[in-house]
């Protein structure tokens, strides 16, 4: 396992990792010559563990066949830190390993062997790519929280109205303006009413 930073800072991290050690060499050395900072690991095993213990890449490059551990064992590794986009490499094309490669989310499935200049576009495609889908999975992030916060505001108002016995608009008033003067996040003081309401409903029954 080693870990190589190129005299260039302005290009990503990547995390290589291959048996095969003349492999790993000569791609980390093409890799660092272009500008990007290179560490390398031998299996899978060697590559979750500096996972747990560095920082995380921008990318891996991860060759599939390797002994003990199938590189496609590691992309579940990978989601678990925050989404790390991966390339897999592979001594041949096999239509379904092509086809679990896709289903786990890879950014390209490539055939040694390859040298940088053919991996490096990949490299960049891959990245420019890995940008959109965090940006997609923020965007639908927000919007979870926003319908989440949305229904709990109902669910508060309709507690209101049922307790004071009135209508939509005025229990909608109440909510907003106890929110207010208690200087409470409308959704936060929405979910201590339902929060509330569920603790009532659990001693009525018990």
């Amino acid at each position: 396992m080693s870990s190589e930073k190129s005299l260039q800072q302005n290009k990503a991290s990547i995390l290589l990792v291959d048996d095969d050690r003349l492999i790993l060499a000569t791609m980390a050395t093409g890799l660092m010559q272009a500008g990007y900072e290179v560490n390398t690991t031998e299996s899978v095993d060697d590559a979750e563990a500096w996972l747990e213990s560095n920082p995380r890449p921008d990318i891996a490059i991860i060759d599939i066949n390797m002994p003990n551990r199938s590189g496609l064992e590691l992309p579940a590794s990978l989601d678990r830190l925050d989404y790390i986009p991966f390339i897999f490499l592979t001594a041949r094309s096999e239509p379904e390993v092509n086809a679990e490669a896709n289903t786990l989310g890879a950014m390209a499935y490539l055939v040694k062997p390859i040298d940088s200049a053919q991996l490096i576009p990949a490299i960049q495609t891959a990245l420019s790519r890995a940008q959109d889908v965090k940006k997609m999975k923020s965007q639908q992030q927000q919007l979870q929280t926003a319908l989440d916060g949305d229904r709990a505001v109902s669910v508060a108002i309709g507690i209101i109205m049922d307790q004071y016995r009135i209508s939509y608009e005025e229990a909608n008033s109440m909510l907003r303006n106890n929110a207010r003067s208690k200087r409470i996040k409308l959704v936060d003081f929405a979910t201590s009413i339902i929060h509330s309401r569920e603790r009532l409903n659990l001693e009525n029954d018990a």
